[in-house]
């Protein structure tokens, strides 16, 4: 796993996952230029979004289906378990 603000880094991965503030229009610039960055057309674009439905930032692409929503809780000893 690598963490880079780097977009151009990510135009051979298969996966990635973003991370960014929880604002709508900073996530679906992110998504849009993750789109034309990204080679693989069958790459899986995932979202760390808690509020922002997936769907939205997933419009940004012209691949709506490889786009995922992940939510990582933090910290984990304090996340509900069910």
């Amino acid at each position: 796993m690598t963490f880079t603000t780097d977009l151009d880094s990510f135009a051979d991965r298969d996966i990635t996952i973003e991370a960014i503030i929880e604002r709508e229009a900073d996530k679906v610039e992110v998504f849009g230029r993750l789109d034309k960055i990204v080679e693989s057309p069958d790459a899986i674009l995932a979202s760390n979004t808690s509020s922002i439905p997936i769907m939205k930032i997933a419009m940004a692409t012209r691949r709506p289906e490889n786009v995922l929503g992940v939510h990582f809780f933090n910290p984990v000893p304090v996340a509900e378990t069910g």
